[in-house]
């Protein structure tokens, strides 16, 4: 996909199929043992098309290769006003080995 059109799947998934209030996730796989691919920086991506992060994370192997990245959107509820969740209070479920 052309550099100037990457942002817009993440604008269509949020304008068509997220609910008022839904959380869009964006993640980005590597591996741990290959020298790349490397997992992308899912949160400055999104950041540098213009969106709004509520937050990130990513998780590394114990050679400290980070290996998965995530980063969410949350979508405006219907006053317009977008929820967020601080960083630690991340989901347990994550997992232990997990950037901070």
């Amino acid at each position: 996909m052309p550099p100037k059109r990457q942002a817009d799947p993440v604008e269509r998934l949020l304008t068509t199929f997220l609910r008022p209030g839904g959380r869009l996730i964006v993640c980005s796989y590597g591996s741990s043992r290959r020298p790349a691919p490397r997992a992308e920086p899912v949160g400055d991506l999104l950041r540098g098309w213009g969106f709004n992060v509520a937050g990130e994370t990513g998780g590394a192997d114990t050679n400290g290769v980070i290996f998965v990245r995530v980063a969410w959107i949350d979508a405006p509820d219907r006053d317009g006003v977008a929820a967020s969740i601080h960083r630690s209070t991340r989901p347990r479920w994550l997992g232990a080995n997990l950037l901070r």
